[in-house]
């Protein structure tokens, strides 16, 4: 699901604008399923099957399109709001701010020229807006904007800063210069038939205030009642999603669900068959065969980093995360397509699962950021030039202390800046990013109620999977009965367990010996790291040349070179994205440079 909104300003109902952004998203105007005009503007959907709602007046006046899995207040079936409610902006601005799940949602009145354009309460939907005098611009990718946008094609260096310090964006920066993410749980309002300024208000929805007198026991049943209400929802619109299995929780309990609620899943599994010694392919199988399910199976080779499937991943995440080693990347080829749904596990393995926070906001923040410590900062300082890389720090550091004017700066703090900051730009970057043009992404805790029930609890009865377990043994108790790998560590385990003395062998071999023998699994270099090095001349004045001569001449030697090479990659891949006709072979271009 891709969507375009086109305000043009001086181009009054510029059709061609939105499908220009819909061609540059790789679907092309064959593909557009949605494509309302109005005063100043159009609004388009590409791609679209049942995640895409259309409301249209009876009179013509209005419209209303909601682009992604939305439901009404309280996780319930979407409705169509009433003519009198589609014809007037003071009635249509609560109903599009109670709405539920994933989503973005444009409304639009052609008598009065009014848009308003609002995302979800947790902004995982991706949504980028470029807003200048010609008019403003905003689509589900940020290379749909650079195609219609020439003066949105440079760098921004906030946005390299972000992705080399904590290897995503953060807050509103994006990596282009004069687009920014669209906030949470936001309202964008443009008058004056789109020859007007925007507006944004917001938030119309916060979390809530942290309860310490609330134990696990009482959170988890929140917890579970929220996923319940969502499930059911899902299920019934969706009863033939696909689930990807893992060996962790997520997965499990997304699985469990579904089941409880009347469907029977197929399961995909993706594993890397070295990883803890075959564990993640071992526990999802077993879980397959205790219900029952079709299973298909995926491995994800050493050499992935290096194959065209790497680069469509760099094309789809717009190389919005550092990717190299990020096993998720790996994932998209397995997805199941056709515009079926798949159930995703991205805010329940994000907001209940893994380890406690223990570290404040400010902990975090030198740690990510230190200066002559940090490979990243070294490897920027040598290879961008001196404004340049000066803008990068001076980015990152703003994002962390507006993040801590707005939420604090404690443990607790740290726990919303890993949901708000790191879940946002960098997890969710793969179902609704890379997976949502191939299939619709159901992600059990999208709901504010699941929210309110998670962050009620205090950061530090969250952690060693406490909440996560409290949910499983007490609501869906048929799911504990295998062992689980998460986050890297055995839970559930037997004494005599073949995984537990598989993983005890692994652990105490030499990591040479390990590897060779099939316990421990290591990434093979990128090859595409020195073609980076190869290329670079095309790249504008923001990368010193001199430092990537040096760099050639000595390859790749240590942990600074290796960061070098990885930023110098992102950046080539982003000139590609925002220039038009510069790109590879895999990004449309007429030679596949890169192999």
């Amino acid at each position: 699901m891709k969507i375009a909104v086109c305000a043009t300003g001086d181009a009054a109902g510029d059709v061609q604008a939105v499908l220009a952004m819909l061609e540059a998203q790789g679907h092309g105007p064959s593909r557009v399923s949605v494509l309302e005009t109005g005063s100043g503007g159009a609004a388009g959907v590409s791609a679209a099957g049942q995640d895409v709602s259309v409301f249209r007046h009876s009179g013509g006046e209005s419209f209303v399109i909601v682009c992604g899995v939305a439901a009404g207040h309280g996780f319930t079936p979407l409705q169509r709001p009433g003519d009198d409610i589609l014809a007037d902006e003071e009635r249509i601005r609560p109903w599009l701010c109670s709405l539920e799940g994933v989503f973005c949602a444009v409304w639009h009145h052609r008598s009065c020229g009014v848009w308003l354009l609002v995302s979800d309460p947790h902004g995982a939907y991706p949504l980028y807006v470029h807003d200048a005098d010609r008019g403003l611009c905003a689509a589900s990718e940020i290379r749909a904007v650079a195609a219609v946008r020439p003066d949105a094609r440079r760098p921004d260096p906030a946005g390299m800063g972000a992705l080399a310090a904590v290897g995503h964006m953060l807050g509103g920066a994006t990596l282009l210069r004069g687009v920014t993410r669209f906030p949470a749980a936001s309202l964008l309002r443009l008058d004056d038939h789109g020859r007007g300024r925007s507006q944004i208000t917001g938030p119309y929805w916060q979390l809530p205030a942290v309860d310490t007198d609330i134990g696990v026991k009482r959170s988890a049943e929140a917890v579970a009642q929220a996923l319940h209400a969502e499930a059911e929802c899902l299920v019934r619109r969706f009863p033939e999603a696909a689930v990807m299995l893992s060996g962790g929780i997520d997965s499990r309990l997304q699985l469990a669900l579904a089941v409880r609620h009347g469907a029977v899943p197929r399961a995909v599994i993706v594993s890397q068959p070295e990883h803890s010694a075959g564990a993640e392919r071992r526990f999802a199988r077993r879980v397959a065969r205790q219900f029952g399910l079709q299973r298909e199976e995926w491995s994800v080779g050493a050499d992935f980093f290096s194959s065209s499937d790497y680069l469509d991943y760099m094309l789809a995440s717009c190389t919005g995360t550092r990717s190299l080693n990020l096993f998720i990347s790996g994932v998209l080829r397995a997805v199941p397509g056709g515009q079926q749904g798949v159930w995703d596990g991205l805010f329940a393995g994000n907001l209940i699962g893994g380890g406690a926070v223990t570290c404040t906001l400010d902990e975090l923040k030198d740690r990510r950021c230190r200066g002559q410590d940090n490979p990243a900062w070294l490897a920027c300082s040598a290879l961008f030039r001196g404004d340049f890389f000066e803008a990068m720090m001076d980015g990152v550091y703003d994002a962390f202390d507006r993040f801590a004017r707005e939420h604090g700066s404690g443990v607790d703090a740290a726990a919303r800046y890993y949901a708000l900051e790191r879940m946002r730009h960098r997890t969710a970057v793969n179902p609704y990013m890379c997976c949502s043009g191939r299939n619709i992404p159901l992600s059990l805790g999208s709901g504010r109620q699941f929210w309110e029930a998670v962050f009620r609890l205090p950061a530090s009865l969250r952690g060693g999977f406490a909440l996560y377990r409290a949910v499983i043994s007490r609501h869906f108790p048929e799911m504990d009965r295998h062992p689980y790998l998460c986050a890297d560590q055995l839970l559930n385990m037997g004494r005599m367990d073949i995984q537990r003395l598989l993983c005890w062998a692994a652990d105490r071999l030499p990591w040479r010996l390990a590897v060779a023998v099939g316990l421990r699994f290591e990434w093979r270099r990128s090859r595409y790291l020195s073609r980076a090095l190869e290329l670079a001349e095309c790249l504008p004045d923001d990368v010193d040349m001199d430092a990537v001569q040096a760099l050639r001449r000595r390859g790749i030697v240590s942990l600074v070179d290796m960061n070098m090479a990885e930023m110098l990659l992102y950046r080539l891949v982003l000139h590609w994205i925002a220039e038009d006709g510069a790109r590879p072979g895999c990004y449309g271009g007429a030679q596949a440079l890169l192999d």
